[in-house]
């Protein structure tokens, strides 16, 4: 197993960026989420095996939520996906059919097969805070830290 560090916390929306010491994998390609668009769901569903599920990304749009620890509200933008998610999709992506990352799950409605993903302007702007923290040799336990949970740099579909 690898260890990993805690670089950057958003908990407003539900983001987390970690560093893995020998883990020398790159990152997935992104791409804006477009109404319509058919996604694979992965993750691990009640930790099992490696599980795909058809998706259709239904629109990103300003939403008023709790936080990671129920906490709230707070505004943020939400991309919903009509597909199936399950416990342990939780933090995995939803791709296209190009293999690009348009909405990482965070949350399904619990009925009628719904998603919900956060969009990747929003992941950008924390590994961007990542990057930054990991160049200066500063991590989420020694940062000082703010929490703007309304960054988003896309518009909402």
């Amino acid at each position: 197993g690898y260890e990993a560090e805690v670089v950057s916390v958003d908990p407003g929306n539900d983001v987390a960026v970690l560093a893995v010491d020998g883990l020398s994998l790159p990152a997935l390609p992104s791409a804006v989420p477009e109404p319509g668009e058919p996604v694979a769901i992965l993750g691990y569903p009640y930790g099992g095996p490696l599980d795909a599920e058809p998706g259709r990304v239904g629109g990103t749009s300003q939403a008023i939520t709790g936080d990671a620890y129920g906490n709230g509200p707070v505004s943020r933008y939400v991309t919903s996906i009509r597909g199936e998610a399950n416990p342990g999709n939780s933090g995995g992506p939803a791709v296209n059919r190009e293999g690009e990352v348009v909405g990482t799950v965070f949350a399904s409605a619990g009925y009628g097969n719904v998603a919900y993903a956060i969009p990747p302007s929003v992941v950008a702007e924390q590994l961007d805070v990542a990057e930054s923290r990991v160049a200066s040799g500063t991590s989420q336990e020694n940062a000082s830290t703010t929490n703007p949970v309304t960054r988003a740099r896309e518009t909402a579909a």
